[in-house]
């Protein structure tokens, strides 16, 4: 910041107390992002799977339930992610809550301690994301034990008795 009139700048003060709620803060992003990640590559891979059903379902499929359950535990990780990333939002604004009840119904002085106090997001933050990471790690398992039981099955061979002439 410039004074117009006297051409010194000014420089803020930042306290040790600010650097340190700086550095909390800092250190929760890297986590939130990677729960946004693995909620786009969930939410991607039920998509994909979805879209392009009619290019892998045929009527000679080997372990149909493996495929149902990814869909299901892809479904389930969304929904997961999206609950648990919720918590991202939560926090601060409780926080931000709490310190304005605090100055409501006290002095500035003892509101100020809620300023440093550090907030931690709901406890079924903890088991959501958790949830999130299980349901997607077992739907990639489902999906490539499906993948794989269909890649190397044994394609039923027809006999000329039994097939059909083109019309």
């Amino acid at each position: 910041m410039e004074n117009e009139e006297t051409g010194d700048t000014k420089k803020k003060l930042i306290t040790l107390e600010e650097l340190e709620i700086r550095s909390i803060e800092r250190s929760t992003a890297p986590y939130y992002r990677w729960l946004n990640h693995l909620l786009t590559l969930s939410s991607l891979q039920l998509t994909l799977l979805v879209a392009f059903g009619e290019n892998y379902i045929s009527g000679r499929l080997i372990h149909p339930e493996l495929l149902a359950l990814c869909w299901v535990c892809l479904s389930l990780a969304v929904v997961c992610g999206v609950f648990s990333t919720r918590s991202e939002y939560k926090t601060h604004l409780a926080s931000a809550y709490e310190l304005r009840r605090a100055r409501n119904t006290q002095s500035e002085a003892q509101a100020a301690r809620f300023a440093y106090k550090p907030t931690y997001p709901h406890w079924s933050h903890y088991y959501l994301s958790r949830a999130m990471l299980v349901f997607f790690l077992a739907a990639t398992i489902a999906l490539c034990t499906f993948a794989i039981a269909n890649l190397y099955s044994k394609p039923q061979l027809e006999t000329p008795a039994t097939s059909r002439p083109y019309p």
